[in-house]
């Protein structure tokens, strides 16, 4: 066999293996129940996993961002960031609870930043690091539907999920720089 076609097929053969290697986290997160959550509603799971109990949720930290053109507030509270376990992903989860100018009006997510994918993106300062929302195809299986809906007043339970820290962090700073929020010292937890 010429060097060219040995090349070609060793490459093919790398970029299946890299595929199926991405591929094995993907199947743990997608794994469930319920292959078509709605897309507006939060997920049962969120309550639990964020520590809280029926509408009482923990909240880890907070801040107040004022939305573009006059919409009014939003309130951004990080419920928890955690470690997944299939060990290659970790899930934040953050409720926007909006302050609307015209109480009647719904918005979403993306409403809520001018049209545009809200993404926090999580810092670790110390290792001068800095994770991304995992996206690529099927990006709903990574993040809320940025198209979700909530009224004034009414939190939008969210979730994005990230690689998990290349280093042994406790903790992580979190942003969202459209906003101007940064919330350091967000817990990892495992």
């Amino acid at each position: 066999m010429p060097r060219t076609t040995r090349t070609l097929l060793a490459r093919r053969r790398a970029t299946l293996a890299a595929l199926l290697v991405l591929a094995a986290p993907l199947a743990a997160c997608t794994g469930g129940s319920d292959p078509d959550p709605s897309p507006t509603a939060a997920s049962p799971s969120a309550s639990a996993d964020a520590g809280g109990t029926g509408g009482d949720e923990t909240t880890v930290a907070e801040a107040e961002a004022t939305l573009p053109k006059g919409i009014g507030t939003v309130d951004v509270a990080v419920r928890s960031l955690t470690l997944d376990g299939n060990g290659s992903t970790m899930t934040l989860r953050v409720a926007f609870t909006p302050h609307l100018a015209n109480a009647d009006d719904e918005v979403s997510l993306s409403e809520m930043n001018d049209f545009f994918f809200v993404h926090p993106v999580l810092l670790d300062r110390q290792n001068l690091k800095r994770y991304s929302v995992v996206e690529g195809e099927g990006v709903q299986d990574w993040l809320t539907n940025d198209d979700a809906v909530t009224r004034d007043g009414e939190p939008l339970e969210s979730w994005f999920v990230y690689a998990a820290p290349e280093d042994d962090i406790d903790e992580i700073t979190f942003t969202i720089d459209e906003w101007s929020v940064e919330l350091p010292a967000i817990p990892v937890a495992s």
